[in-house]
């Protein structure tokens, strides 16, 4: 029964959980979008998702290998996830993706500071093969219900607001909100 266990035990990890950093995976992270949906609609709440991207990881992996890299995603994340509120998730999305989900909002105050001190986290140094690289990246924030009415919406709302944040100069936040406000000005 215990070696059974442990087995299924490890079989849950490897389907829920990114085998590099540990973090959620997409099926994990798409299960806890869809209960903080939930319970936002039954508790008039808010639920913010932040596509995070690093920039110009390709130059890491480049200048000092894969191995340097993976040692990168698994510093990075560990910072990130160390900023987060308790009931936040971190999810691995793939590549040098993150996706962060901060559930249970009552107003946005806590999206905003939590998405600058994930930047400000990123920024700190980390050290390869003696020298220091200082990583950054580039975030785009969605808020369910104001800027999408299901989690595949939210996730594309997201996901385009950090390809926003990446054109307009990298290491920096985005918020789509924002980004429909000024498209009206521009009009």
């Amino acid at each position: 029964i215990t070696t059974a266990h442990l087995h299924e035990s490890r079989i849950t990890q490897l389907a829920l959980f990114d085998g590099l950093t540990k973090l959620p995976n997409r099926i994990s992270l798409d299960d806890r979008l869809q209960q903080a949906l939930l319970r936002a609609d039954r508790n008039q709440l808010k639920v913010a998702l932040g596509f995070i991207d690093m920039d110009h990881f390709k130059l890491i992996n480049d200048t000092f290998g894969h191995k340097a890299g993976d040692e990168v995603l698994v510093s990075l994340s560990r910072r990130l996830k160390a900023a987060l509120r308790e009931i936040d998730t971190l999810a691995r999305w793939g590549g040098d993706e993150f996706v962060v989900l901060l559930p249970d909002l009552s107003t946005l105050n806590p999206m905003r500071t939590i998405a600058e001190r994930l930047r400000e986290i990123a920024r700190e140094g980390i050290t390869l093969d003696g020298l220091e690289t200082k990583p950054t990246i580039s975030i785009g924030f969605a808020i369910y219900p104001d800027d999408a009415s299901n989690a595949e919406e939210l996730l594309s709302a997201a996901d385009h607001t950090m390809f926003h944040a990446k054109s307009a100069g990298r290491n920096n936040v985005q918020f789509y909100g924002d980004l429909l406000h000024s498209k009206s000005l521009d009009r």
